[in-house]
Order: C-alpha cells, then sequence, then structure tokens
C-alpha cells in the first residue's frame, strides 16, 4: 500500500473520489447529453440503478488497484535498469523498442495479449519502457531484433523456452508479490512438485477470462489432482464441485505456503468459512478449531472431498459418535444420537455440555 501511495501520490480512499467523480461526470454528460466529451472518451448511457454505479464503480477501481500492482512490482525491481534481470540477460546496452516492434515478428500473440491484464500497460506514456508490454517480461529488446539467431540461448532476449519453471517464476513474481513472494514460492507444494506459474496461466492470452489460467480453476486442478477428480465426480460429494457451483479454490490457495495449500491456516478454520454454526466459539464446544490445536477438527467426523455417507461424514449412524465414545456403546442402542431428539446441538451449545436440544 506505501508503495501505491508513492507511484500515484492517491490513497486509496482518495482514488475512490477520483472514480465517483468520473461516474457523476458521466452522469451529468449523459443527462446533457454530451456523450463524447473531450479526448474522444466514449460515455455510456445512464444507469438504470444504484446496484450499476455501485458495480461499475468496484470493478474499475480493483482493476486500477490490479494495473498499480502490476507496475509497482516492476518499476520496483527495473528501476533505471538497476538490478533488473531481464536486463542483463538480453545483453550489455541493450535498449527498450515497445511492443510495437514486437508485433512485427510475433504478430500471432496480438490478439491474445491485448486480453490480457499486462496489455493494461501498453500506451501510458507516465511508465517507463521497462515496465510495459512484452519487454516487461522479456526484457529490452534492441540487440535481440538486431542479433536474430535460431540458437534460443543467444537470442539476446529472456527466452523462457530455455529456462527453468522456476526461472520462470522468478520474473513473474517480480511484480506478482502480493499473490506470493519469493521465500513463499520455495515453500510452497505446487512448486517444490515442478509445478509452476505456466504450468497455470498463459501471460499472453487470457482464454478462459480468469486470472489468465489456461482452462476452468477446477479442470486446471483435475489435469493433476486425478484421484480427488474422480471421487467429486461420482457424486458422493455435498460440495457441488461437479456442478461448478463449487471451485477447489474456495478451500484451497494454490499459491499458499500452508499445508495441503489452504486458505486458512488448519481445516477447521477454512471450513468455518462457510459452515460458520459449526466454528461458533459455543460455552460447549464438540472438538473445534478452539479445542483442538492441531486445526484438524472436522476430520474427526467429516471428510473433505467425498463420502458415501450424507454430510460427508466418515461412518454412518451412532458408529460415528461411538468411535470416540465407546463406553456408552449400550446406551440407548440402536438410535442414531443426533436424529433421536437428543444431541441436536452436535456441534456446540451454550446451554447444554451434552448438546441436547
Amino acid at each position: 500500500m506505501q508503495r501505491f501511495r508513492r507511484l500515484t501520490g492517491l490513497t486509496p480512499q482518495k482514488l475512490a473520489i477520483n472514480i465517483t467523480a468520473l461516474y457523476s461526470l458521466r452522469e451529468s454528460s449523459a443527462r446533457d447529453g454530451a456523450m463524447r466529451p473531450a479526448g474522444g472518451v466514449s460515455f455510456e448511457a445512464p444507469f438504470t440503478s444504484i446496484k450499476e454505479i455501485v458495480v461499475k464503480r468496484v470493478r474499475e477501481y480493483l482493476l486500477l488497484l490490479s494495473l498499480f500492482a502490476l507496475v509497482a512490482g516492476g518499476m520496483a525491481v527495473a528501476k533505471d535498469g538497476q538490478g533488473d534481470p531481464r536486463a542483463a540477460m538480453s545483453g550489455e546496452g541493450a535498449e527498450y523498442l515497445g511492443a510495437t516492434q514486437c508485433i512485427m515478428c510475433h504478430s500471432d500473440y496480438k490478439e491474445g495479449y491485448l486480453k490480457t491484464k499486462h496489455a493494461l500497460t501498453l500506451g501510458n506514456p507516465d511508465l517507463p519502457q521497462s515496465v510495459v508490454g512484452c519487454e516487461m517480461c522479456h526484457g529490452p529488446g534492441s540487440l535481440h531484433m538486431s542479433n536474430f539467431t535460431n540458437d534460443p540461448g543467444e537470442r539476446m532476449i529472456v527466452n523462457f523456452q530455455s529456462k527453468g519453471g522456476s526461472d520462470f517464476a522468478a520474473v513473474c513474481l517480480d511484480c506478482h508479490r502480493s499473490t506470493m513472494t519469493k521465500p513463499e514460492f520455495k515453500e510452497n507444494a505446487h512448486s517444490n512438485a515442478n509445478v509452476f506459474c505456466a504450468s497455470c496461466h498463459d501471460p499472453h492470452n487470457n482464454i478462459t477470462g480468469i486470472k489468465m489460467l489456461t482452462a476452468k480453476p477446477n479442470d486446471l486442478c483435475a489435469s493433476c489432482h486425478t484421484g480427488v477428480a474422480a471421487r467429486f465426480k461420482s457424486g458422493l460429494s455435498a460440495h457441488p464441485v461437479k456442478k461448478g457451483d463449487f471451485l477447489c479454490i474456495d478451500c484451497h490457495n494454490p499459491h499458499s505456503s500452508t499445508e495441503n495449500l489452504l486458505i486458512n491456516e488448519g481445516i477447521s478454520k477454512t471450513c468455518g468459512e462457510c459452515h460458520e454454526f459449526a466454528r461458533q466459539p459455543y460455552i460447549f464446544s464438540h472438538v473445534s478449531e478452539f479445542t483442538d490445536p492441531s486445526g484438524q477438527a472436522c476430520l474427526n467426523c467429516h471428510t473433505h472431498h467425498s463420502s458415501s455417507v450424507p454430510n460427508q461424514l466418515r461412518s454412518p449412524g451412532r458408529s460415528l459418535c461411538l468411535s470416540c465414545h465407546s463406553d456408552l456403546v449400550a446406551h440407548n442402542a440402536g438410535i442414531t444420537c443426533w436424529t433421536s431428539g437428543c444431541h441436536t446441538q452436535i456441534h456446540g451449545s451454550n446451554n447444554s455440555p451434552v448438546f441436547l436440544n
């Protein structure tokens, strides 16, 4: 956030005020019939509801934040060309040419690239060339253009085809620091399994419309995690992954350094993001994140991916309870504890220490 302020001279709050002013201008222009103000910027027709205005403002605000984060990361590394590995790999004396020169040979990338957030840097005269377009990742291209060779190792440019995945990721992380730092990258389960940025993302295209992924999120995960995918396809999961209404990334953060790449530390906190009723700090709590320091409390009774038992329980009926409460095997034999009308507050209670209704 401090870098954002240094680059723009604005706090996010002031930027939001500016966006609000922009929309006020848009609405007044629409009312006056001036749909094209000076500079040729085309305004849309007046909005039909407050909700639309709010959604538009938030989207534009987030888009600007993404651009500033991208540029800020690049400027931090490439300022004045100092300490920038891309400049060094392009050869001493290499100069930035701009994306229009790159497209002269690499025209097949143009259409896809313009759909990416990387393309947001194009055409901005206030940005240094080191953080604009193709050369933002590939480094200055003058020597590459004047001394082209078919040898990938001698092309005087950052050529990712001749580099390992970890080197590729190092260039991505120069800008995408808010997603993952380089120390976090070393701890990440994906990187340790040789799954790198380009395994899931295409820096030159955005065919899915989702963070430049090469396929839909669940399909990407399933391409490696075939066993888990098969369990979801079986239809035995309470999570609607098969329908596409639930994403793997609702629980897992592929860039995280946490165990199992969870979005939170511990399974119980992750489950609690949706199942808030089970996460509450009851006076009398069944095993939960508050009583189980391992953070695995939910898995004492539930499975996380699929189960043939309703509610993704580990076993049916009273056998689940008896796996812990073996001393009560003769207690009301034949009755399921939580469906009998007795222990209905099974996740916790503020009134009964044995979770009675």
